[in-house]
């Protein structure tokens, strides 16, 4: 009784849907590696190059980090103050 529910179904690939969806995984499959592969090469210029050399320099002379954290509070408070649009909540 509950065979048909359970039948083995195939896809017909020879309509143009199944065509469209075909194609459209194979770009969204070719997109995601290709992505994944920038934000790994991105993850490791960042963490094992700027990383090493940024933390050597900071051990080095401690009070450069001063001046770089209140330019940026400057900065950011700066643009808060001048922005034309309209403050939501979050950090958009």
């Amino acid at each position: 009784m509950l065979h048909k529910y359970f039948r083995n179904r195939q896809l017909r690939t020879s309509e143009p849907f199944f065509k469209y969806l075909e194609k459209w995984i194979l770009l969204s499959s070719l997109l995601g590696l290709l992505t994944g592969g920038a934000v790994a090469v991105f993850d490791y210029v960042t963490n094992f190059k700027l990383w090493v050399y940024f933390s050597n320099y900071f051990l080095n002379h401690v009070y450069a980090i001063f001046p770089i954290v209140i330019s940026g509070l400057l900065i950011s408070g700066l643009l808060l103050k001048w922005s034309t649009t309209p403050l939501g909540s979050g950090t958009e």
